[in-house]
């Protein structure tokens, strides 16, 4: 992901990428944060606004096999649903959805501190995900999408 590219190492908090569709004239958010407490290469929890379209997805370094992973996200006081997030882009990409059933389950992280993932992959199972400073990020990414 580009805006990966100048994330400091220490840093686990989601950032913010944004610039104007030369195409469109929309902006295009993306934000995205590495799991905590993993080595590298480290899965990313990603929200983003991309050609108008939110998107919510999960990115692997390795490969996940099938087409569908059970995953749940859990914040300190809320859950999403327990829900099959479609595998994609050779099994690196877990997709919660584009447009309503995305936004269904960001609305969700708002307020958290922590996102924890649930789910029956166990290599996606506890991960965890620093989300202090998220809910700015994610109104960026509310304005961007028209919701």
């Amino acid at each position: 992901m580009a805006n990966e590219v100048r994330r400091a190492p220490d840093n686990l908090a989601f950032i913010l990428g944004s610039e104007d569709d030369k195409r469109t004239g929309r902006r295009q958010v993306v934000i995205s944060a590495p799991a905590i407490a993993t080595s590298e290469p480290r899965p990313y929890l990603a929200v983003s606004c991309v050609q108008n379209i939110s998107r919510l997805q999960l990115l692997t370094a390795e490969p996940v096999q099938g087409n569908r992973v059970t995953l749940q996200l859990r914040t300190e006081h809320r859950s999403t649903r327990s829900l099959a997030w479609q595998v994609l882009e050779n099994g690196q990409v877990l997709d919660a959805g584009r447009g309503l059933p995305a936004i269904e389950q960001i609305k969700v992280l708002q307020g958290a501190q922590r996102i924890l993932v649930v789910s029956d992959h166990p290599a996606l199972d506890g991960l965890r995900f620093d989300a202090q400073g998220l809910d700015p990020l994610i109104d960026q990414a509310r304005t961007a999408c028209r919701w």
